[in-house]
């Protein structure tokens, strides 16, 4: 019987509270007013709100034109560096070299992974680093880092949103309706997946050449 009247106890001081904050609430009859038309109010407004905004209906495949992956873009040539580790390989260094004349790129060799990662954020004009795991034939893998792409951005402004990653927000500032950079055949800003697939590509050309 015990538990039935804790029930009973705690249910009447429920009770209670909630006569007593109604009569809190009755002594400013404008406030209690308030409260229950505001957000009345704003649910309302919503309402026409989302017969305002147009949304398209994109009910078939969207195909995109291919691109060159052969190649940087533009903004990409003059002046820039691409960093590999390690240096020791005389493999590697014709490898790099190769691809650094490929691509148009200035070479800065380093011995170890940190180095050259360091070298990356302390210049603007570094592509990224690629770093070589594996060297054996049997067992030849490497690691494309590209470099901080909003600080890459070659027309920063205030309003960019390639300024900074935000990575501590889970949103971004200014959501836009549809996918990010819908229209864009490279995936859009900060190119990554041009610049990625460009070093890609030919380290594996130099590689199968060899």
């Amino acid at each position: 019987m015990k538990p039935n009247n804790d029930f009973k106890t705690n249910w009447n001081q429920l009770i209670l509270l909630l006569w007593k904050n109604l009569r809190l609430q009755l002594k400013s009859p404008i406030g209690l007013i308030l409260e229950i038309l505001v957000p009345a109010l704003f649910a309302f407004i919503l309402l026409p709100i989302r017969t305002i905004v147009k949304s398209d209906l994109i009910d078939e495949p969207v195909i995109f034109d291919s691109f060159k992956v052969n190649e940087l873009p533009n903004n990409f040539k003059i002046g820039w560096s691409l960093a590999y580790q390690p240096k020791n390989s005389d493999f590697i260094n014709d490898l790099m070299k190769n691809v650094s004349n490929d691509l148009k790129l200035n070479l800065k060799a380093f011995d170890n992974e940190d180095e050259a990662v360091n070298f990356t954020l302390s210049t603007k004009l570094c592509l990224g680093v690629v770093s070589f795991i594996g060297l054996e034939p049997k067992d030849f893998s490497y690691k494309i880092r590209l470099s901080h792409s909003p600080k890459n951005n070659p027309l920063p402004n205030a309003f960019s949103r390639e300024n900074d990653w935000r990575t501590n927000f889970l949103y971004p500032f200014f959501p836009v309706l549809g996918p990010r950079e819908g229209n864009a055949t490279e995936g859009g800003a900060p190119d990554g997946n041009r610049k990625f697939l460009a070093v890609q590509q030919f380290i594996f050309e130099c590689i199968t050449s060899k």
